[in-house]
């Protein structure tokens, strides 16, 4: 090799390797499933459209999160209990922080995507993200989506619109919270009297017992940026609190630190036991305490030329939604729903407890609620990137040496 391309050759391989990384960025988009009538039990076709940005997002969960009084317009929203000894019915009013971090969980905030599956959607425009077992949207609905339902909402406009989808949802959300035990004396603007009611919404099952024995033993609190990988060690709730505690950035919400119920007064059913008031520092601890919070919701400082919030409309750069939010963890397949645990991995007891991979638990009601996505980004390409590279820098070194060092 002549000397001026040896020493022109780190160049080239560091380009190159930034050139893989730049393609990778892009091949590694969000995971994005896309299903249809035509190739899964899902009713209705995914819808086109162009996710909302950050600043957008925040403003449908103030908005939806204030409870059907506030909507104008919206699906028919029943009431739900208040108190537990002598309850009132009341309007579903949910904790605005506590609905950001389950959409967070459930679909990373994307209502609309770029399909990676199924291959027939592969290259079709931005549309509404349908899971194989038809969760569509933001909120995973799964309720009435499927091929025969008729539910009492608009399919149409849960596949459609991001904001009614986010109504729809919290309405699931709040027959759970009719359908469990009390949390303390069940007071709806208490962010953790919702721990059973999301436990429900993901499934009355024991995959989400937090005495499930196989759950990460002396697990703290869940941190998305760190525990993404094995988020199957903690339990639907417990990734929402642990979301709470630890957004994205600050564009989201400000870290709200969760109290936890002491597991010894969950129980150790498919369902929770009436819970005393959480005051845990972690899901497995109470060596420290935490109060309990509400309140209404903060909505953070938009992008400078954000915009108005239109539920379709996307701000700048800065301003749109990151992906992925939650990795998928390791060794999930591309094309198989991210469930909560694999069933091979679960003990008899759970497994006779739990359904199978790949269907929703039921509640007492029949009603699957939501499905979970919990997965925002693939990451195939690393492996490709590595060896690449690896095998680049083998080509320089053995180009820079001279013959005679090589035979030695």
């Amino acid at each position: 090799m002549r000397p001026t391309l040896l020493r022109r050759l780190p160049a080239v391989v560091a380009a190159l390797f930034f050139a893989l990384m730049s393609a990778s960025k892009e091949a590694s988009a969000a995971y994005c499933p896309s299903y249809s009538p035509a190739n899964s039990s899902c009713g209705l076709d995914p819808i086109g459209g162009i996710n909302p940005s950050i600043s957008s997002w925040n403003t449908l969960f103030a908005d939806v999160a204030r409870g059907p009084g506030a909507w104008g317009a919206g699906p028919t929203v029943g009431t739900i209990r208040q108190g537990c000894t002598a309850p009132v019915q009341v309007a579903p009013v949910v904790p605005c922080v506590l609905l950001k971090a389950k959409v967070l969980q459930e679909s990373s905030w994307y209502h609309f995507c770029k399909p990676t599956i199924p291959s027939s959607a592969v290259g079709a425009a931005s549309r509404t993200l349908v899971t194989r077992d038809c969760g569509y949207g933001a909120s995973q609905v799964t309720s009435g989506m499927r091929k025969g339902e008729s539910p009492s909402f608009s399919r149409t406009r849960v596949a459609a619109e991001p904001r009614y989808n986010l109504q729809v949802g919290l309405a699931i959300l709040g027959d759970k919270w009719d359908l469990v035990n009390c949390v303390a004396d069940r007071q709806p603007a208490v962010a953790e009297h919702w721990y059973s009611a999301l436990w429900a919404y993901n499934g009355l099952s024991y995959i989400n017992n937090p005495n499930n024995p196989n759950k990460r033993a002396g697990r703290g609190v869940y941190n998305p940026a760190v525990n993404s990988g094995s988020q199957s060690r903690w339990t639907y709730t417990e990734r929402v609190f642990g979301i709470a505690e630890h957004p994205p950035d600050a564009r989201y919400w400000p870290a709200l630190a969760l109290a936890y119920p002491n597991r010894g007064g969950v129980g150790t059913g498919s369902s929770p036991r009436a819970i005393p008031v959480p005051n845990c520092s972690s899901p497995t601890s109470c060596a420290s305490t935490r109060p309990v919070h509400s309140g209404s919701c903060t909505i953070a400082a938009p992008s400078p030329d954000a915009g108005a919030a239109d539920a379709g409309a996307a701000g700048d750069a800065s301003d749109e939604v990151e992906e992925p939010l939650i990795p998928p963890e390791e060794g999930a397949d591309a094309d198989d729903p991210p469930w909560d645990d694999d069933a091979s991995s679960l003990t008899p007891t759970d497994a006779k407890a739990s359904t199978l991979p790949g269907n929703a638990a039921t509640g007492n009601d029949g009603s699957t609620g939501s499905s979970c996505l919990c997965h925002a980004g693939h990451k195939p390409q690393q492996k490709a990137w590595l060896a690449s590279l690896i095998a680049l820098c083998m080509l320089a070194r053995r180009r820079s040496t001279p013959a005679t060092s090589r035979a030695a």
